[in-house]
Formats: C-alpha cells, sequence, structure tokens
C-alpha cells in the first residue's frame, strides 16, 4: 500500500519520470510537487514565480522538470471545480535541477502565447524547446554544470506543436498554416520546409529510427513525411470519420517502437483508429459518439502490449485496450462513469498508472498490471 499523500488543492498537469515510479504534478497554489508513487513520499515542492504550470516536461535523464507557467484566475461562480482561464499574457519558462534541488532558469516569453504552448527536451537532454509564441521557438541549453545559452529562432508562421527527431539530429515543427519545417540541430539551419494539407497541425509523432513522421490536423487529416527531407508518403482523412463526418481534429497520434502499428484519436466525436504507419492502410477502428472532448490522448503502455485513450468530458471514453485484441475492453471508471480523464501517465517501470479527473480535484493510482483501485493520490 501507498503512504497517503493528501493535498486540498487541483491538479493542473502531470508528468511521469523517465525512470522509476516517479510523477511531477503542477497544483493550482503555483507549486509543483515531485512524488515517489511507491512509498507515497512528497520528493520536493517546487514553486513557481506565478501563475501555475499548463505543461511539465521532465529531461529523459530525470535530473530535470521544466515547466510553463501562466497567470490564471477562477471562471465566474467560482465552484470548487469551475476550472481556469489563463490571461493572454507572456508565458513563464522554469526548469529545475531536481537532483540537484535548485533552479537553473526562469525567462519569460517574449510575446503573448496560447495555452497550446509546448516543451521538448532533446534526447541526450542539453537542449530544451520552448514553443507557443506567434514567430519563434525558444532554445535553452544546459551541460553539466548548468544553463549554457539561451536562444531564439525565427518561425514562418505560429508553431501548432513540435517534436525531436529521437536520433535528436533535427527538430520538427508543424505550423498552424499547414507546412512543416525540419531544422537541423547542428547549426539551427532550415533542413526542409513543405506545405502541406494539413490544416493546423494538433498532433506529431515520429518512428523510433527517426525515419517516418506523423502528422494529424483539425478536418481529420491525417499524413506521413519521411525525415529530415520531408519527402510526402501518403495522406487522408482518418476512417473513423466516416461514422460522425469530418469536423474533427485528430488530436493525438502514437506510434509503436517497431513503426508497424501507430493510433490516432480524433477530439471532437471520441473515435480512435489503429493503422499502419507505412501506408497508413486502417487496421481496426472505434467511433464513441461522444461529443466535445476538449482534451482527448492516447499512448501505448510501456511494454506496449496495451494502450489507453482517454478523454475529459464523458468516462465512456476513458479505456484501456489490449493491442491484440482491441475491442477486449477495460474502462477507467473509478472516476465515476459520468467523470472524464484530465491526464494518464504509466510509470516508467511499468508498475503504476496515474489517472486525473478532468478538472484536477482528484486523481488515483491504479496498479498498472491488474488495473485494480491502489488509492487516491489527490486529494
Amino acid at each position: 500500500m501507498l503512504a497517503a499523500v493528501a493535498f486540498a488543492l487541483e491538479i493542473t498537469v502531470l508528468a511521469a519520470a523517465p525512470t522509476g515510479a516517479v510523477v511531477a504534478l503542477g497544483s493550482s497554489d503555483g507549486s509543483v510537487r515531485v512524488l515517489d508513487l511507491a512509498t507515497g513520499e512528497s520528493l520536493a515542492v517546487l514553486a513557481l514565480p506565478r501563475g501555475v504550470a499548463a505543461r511539465l516536461a521532465w529531461s529523459p535523464d530525470g535530473r530535470r522538470i521544466a515547466a510553463a507557467a501562466f497567470p490564471v484566475e477562477r471562471d465566474a461562480g467560482n465552484a470548487p471545480n469551475s476550472g481556469w482561464t489563463s490571461f493572454p499574457v507572456q508565458p513563464d519558462w522554469v526548469v529545475w535541477d531536481f537532483a540537484a534541488g535548485r533552479g537553473e532558469f526562469h525567462g519569460s516569453g517574449s510575446e503573448p502565447a496560447s495555452m497550446e504552448t509546448g516543451l521538448a527536451w532533446s534526447p541526450d537532454g542539453f537542449d530544451l524547446l520552448m514553443f507557443g509564441t506567434p514567430a519563434s521557438v525558444r532554445i535553452v541549453r544546459f551541460d553539466e554544470l548548468g544553463l549554457v545559452e539561451d536562444m531564439h529562432i525565427a518561425m514562418p508562421g505560429q508553431v501548432s506543436t513540435a517534436l525531436w527527431s529521437p536520433d535528436g539530429a533535427h527538430l520538427v515543427l508543424a505550423l498552424a498554416n499547414g507546412g512543416l519545417v525540419t531544422i537541423e540541430r547542428d547549426g539551427w539551419r532550415v533542413a526542409a520546409w513543405v506545405k502541406t494539407v494539413l490544416i493546423r497541425p494538433r498532433s506529431l509523432v515520429a518512428s523510433r529510427d527517426a525515419r517516418l513522421l506523423l502528422a494529424g490536423s483539425d478536418d481529420v487529416l491525417l499524413g506521413a513525411w519521411c525525415l529530415p527531407d520531408l519527402a510526402p508518403l501518403w495522406s487522408r482523412r482518418i476512417a473513423v470519420s466516416d461514422l460522425w463526418g469530418s469536423d474533427d481534429a485528430v488530436a493525438s497520434l502514437a506510434v509503436r517502437s517497431d513503426g508497424e502499428l501507430a493510433l490516432a484519436v480524433t477530439s471532437t466525436w471520441a473515435g480512435i483508429e489503429a493503422f499502419d504507419p507505412r501506408d497508413g492502410r486502417t487496421t481496426w477502428e472505434h467511433g464513441f459518439g461522444v461529443g466535445n472532448n476538449t482534451r482527448i490522448a492516447c499512448r501505448f503502455a510501456p511494454d506496449e502490449s496495451r494502450f489507453a485513450i482517454w478523454g475529459d468530458i464523458h468516462g465512456a471514453v476513458s479505456s484501456i485496450r489490449s493491442v491484440e485484441d482491441p475491442d477486449s475492453v477495460c474502462a477507467l471508471d473509478v472516476l465515476g462513469p459520468e467523470s472524464g480523464a484530465g491526464g494518464l501517465a504509466w510509470t516508467a517501470d511499468g508498475r503504476f498508472l496515474v489517472v486525473l479527473e478532468c478538472r484536477g480535484a482528484r486523481a488515483v493510482v491504479l496498479d498498472a498490471r491488474t488495473l485494480e483501485f491502489v488509492r487516491d493520490l489527490w486529494p
């Protein structure tokens, strides 16, 4: 059993560490709490200079934690779980050296950013990409001793989502106007730029061998490109859209490490599709028909034998499914049948699954193998 961990606050974001059974939780009091799920021990409480964390990202070695924070105020009504609304202001970027127990970087965005602001560490953990402002991305470089460089790279438009290639050689950026850009890490030169059929890209994922890029966008458009030259392979509308129509978006993508299976999830009507990323051929699809999921995502388990899908509006969406038999469903109804999930994370050691209620009022810990309830993590 885990030791009790109780807080009278709400969770804004969660992120599992890349090693062990550790999670970081952003809370409504402007702090980031780091917890060991195996013991229930609070390992650290990190204070943000202002606002609350909207994004958290661990460096791949688990040494550093990065946060993107925004000033917020309560929605009208002041109900306990009425949600948070951000001001359209410059975000704060904060990086802590968790291993050394000290802050390493604090900076504000040069321009106002949306809540689509993102964080992405390079595979070696030395460069942190920060995006979301209208015409640039920011890269902060660290070494073993701390901060080395803080630079801005001009962009030909708003970056809607971005990632590092798995080999760390390139940045891949999707622009709100449908463009895709790859930037060489050596010298930060543009390697390729293409205009695509995508309409405001929302999701990107790359195969582990760094040869294939998948992207999804509004109008349920899905496509694949070669890396790093962005040569097009295929593009189409997601098949599950035939069930509910095209007024939807591909909100989340996941690809298995062997590069032979990928998942795509649509947001508005909550559909999921499995397909071969090499040719786009659909192998399985399912439509939930539950509307207005503002946050929905999918993710493979650490051993890739199962995958999770979760949405923040309706509990029917949140479930664990077997890769071999995706029609075999285990509903994540621990939060209640009508309560959606605002976040989900497997711990890196595969022992626990943390599920966050959509309004942040509750988080639970499950046994990752049996999916049995272990205890409430929050409150």
